[in-house]
């Protein structure tokens, strides 16, 4: 192209203009000449452009026109999907088995390496990695893979806790595990998991808004609770465990395995208590099964007559472990009642040297704890107590272990002093206290009853508690709401000791509470109703409840 270089300052359009094969050429002074007509007739472009970065930093809006990547940490509009009716059985993408296989082998793969000195960067590649699923089946498969590595990596202990920290940290990803949509009929919102298989994804609600549904999942379907569900499971198989250990038809390493793995599930659970991650009544629940008791607070009763040294010696690692934590967090009466418990039904039995000593020290410990937090109480203690007195090993004659008897007799006095002696406003909260605890064992039962739906056991532990009836009815009609179950009636009618009036009051309780049970169950109204018709109970008060929640 030919461009006509001559500079002209006529500015006529007509000699500013040369025409080569018909096509125009304007002069380098004309094409300037237009500038003060381009900002006569667009002057408020300066105006829109400020206006609209305004815009951007205030309401975090991303420029439609933008190329870059700048904006991708603003939060993106949510759209729900859409339904017209509630199929669970409508196809859904399934995730193909070569990829969980490939993630199984990219957790494992990444924790074999983990060392004191790697560990924080290995953790983000291991967030990199399950980042890229959202699927509820990676909480099992990373619960699974950590549990293997905690029970020949004791020393990685502390470490593998950080590292669920961080996973169940993870808010968006979690929330990512679901899927939540939009029933157009009633305008209510329901839920379901995103999982490998199709056939598991049953549709939950409906749910009033998405903050219900999240309050929901956030404490049923996390990480956490998935692990500490896991654990669980591993602890409940120490009776198998220890009963494949003394085969003997085994060799030595394989009988270390099962050792280690009753030791280290109880070390790691320990650990995560001391972190605050565990509540107390799980240690309660686990300190119950080793030492093969029931109800440690009215009164002790061995479940065999001989506990194996096994538990004993599991019951050793775990208190040493938790042993401080446990006497600042609970109430004293629970913990002497286990000691109590101890010297006159476990040192009555014949163990070997190496469990009489793991005794000893735990005893002492147990002393110096509880003797600690009394004086911190400011409730008099004696403090001529010679620990050796309280030895076990100075017990220790032939085959037997007797009581120790100590000359002054200060177990006695120290005991009178905590019971009798304390102002009648440390003894109320003592009693508060020992009431709470009662509560939490009430519930952990029928908790594990919502899992497994033993009724006759179940029963059995609830006997236990029959002067706790309130509380008994109030947690079994609390999970039959949550559950919406016939199998919570069955169990009312199992426990002898409940009558009619005790059922009453307790539904009673209950729907005077309703409003705030819907809060954490949307459903309560409509759950409550139907358990009440399965109770079958003809009463005015119940009568008037059923009224009230058929409007």
């Amino acid at each position: 192209m030919n461009i006509n270089t001559n500079i002209n300052t006529n500015t006529n359009t007509n000699t500013n203009m040369n025409k080569v094969n018909n096509s125009p050429i304007y002069s380098v002074n004309y094409i300037l000449s237009l500038k003060k007509n381009y900002y006569s007739k667009l002057t408020g472009i300066d105006d829109f452009i400020s206006m609209y970065s305004k815009m951007i930093n205030k309401n975090n809006i991303a420029p439609l026109f933008s190329q870059t990547n700048k904006y991708d940490m603003f939060p993106k509009k949510k759209v729900y999907n859409k339904i017209k009716t509630r199929n669970i059985n409508a196809w859904t993408p399934s995730i193909p088995k070569d990829d969980i296989d490939k993630i199984k082998k990219t957790i494992k793969s990444i924790l074999n390496k983990i060392t004191e000195k790697n560990y924080n960067s290995l953790i983000e590649t291991l967030i990199c990695e399950i980042n890229k699923f959202t699927i509820c089946d990676i909480l099992d498969i990373i619960a699974v893979e950590v549990i293997d590595k905690i029970i020949y990596d004791s020393n990685y202990h502390e470490i593998y806790i950080k590292i669920c920290d961080r996973i169940w940290s993870l808010t968006d990803w979690h929330e990512n595990l679901i899927t939540i949509i939009i029933n157009d009929e009633n305008n209510k919102f329901y839920w379901y998991k995103n999982t490998i298989s199709s056939e598991s994804n049953k549709i939950n609600g409906p749910y009033n808004n998405e903050d219900e549904i999240r309050k929901y999942t956030n404490t049923s379907m996390n990480f956490k609770s998935i692990l500490v569900d896991n654990l669980q499971s591993k602890f409940e198989q120490i009776d198998e465990l220890i009963k494949k250990s003394n085969e003997t038809d085994i060799n030595d390493d394989i009988r270390y395995k099962y050792r280690r793995n009753i030791f280290s599930i109880i070390e790691f659970i320990g650990k995560m208590y001391n972190k605050k991650i565990i509540s107390d009544v799980i240690i309660h629940l686990m300190i119950l099964k080793l030492l093969k008791i029931i109800n440690p607070i009215d009164k002790v009763v061995p479940l065999v007559p001989l506990v194996p040294y096994e538990y004993i010696e599991a019951f050793c690692i775990l208190w040493k472990i938790v042993g401080k934590e446990l006497v600042n967090s609970s109430n004293l009466s629970v913990i002497d009642k286990y000691f109590e418990y101890i010297q006159s039904k476990v040192m009555t039995c014949d163990y070997n040297m190496r469990i009489v000593f793991m005794l000893d020290d735990i005893y002492k410990n147990y002393k110096t704890l509880t003797d600690i937090k009394k004086n911190d109480a400011s409730i008099i203690v004696s403090n001529n107590v010679d620990n050796d007195d309280y030895s076990f090993k100075n017990t220790w004659k032939g085959n037997k272990y007797v009581i120790p008897q100590n000359k002054n007799n200060n177990i006695q006095k120290n005991v009178n002093i905590v019971l009798n002696i304390s102002k009648p406003k440390e003894r109320e909260k003592e009693r508060e206290k020992e009431n709470e605890d009662i509560f939490l064992l009430i519930e952990t039962i029928i908790y594990d009853f919502k899992k497994n739906h033993n009724i006759a056991d179940t029963q059995t532990k609830l006997k236990n508690y029959e002067n706790n009836i309130n509380d008994i009815l109030d947690v079994i009609i609390y999970c039959a709401i949550d559950e919406n179950s016939k199998i919570y009636v069955e169990l009312i009618q199992k426990l002898k000791f409940i009558n009619s009036s005790h059922i009453i009051s307790s539904v009673e309780r209950t729907f005077n509470n309703i409003d705030e049970i819907l809060l954490d169950i949307p459903y309560a109204k409509q759950n409550l109703l139907n358990f009440i018709k399965y109770l079958n109970v003809s009463d005015g008060v119940i009568k008037n409840i059923i009224l009230s929640l058929s409007d």
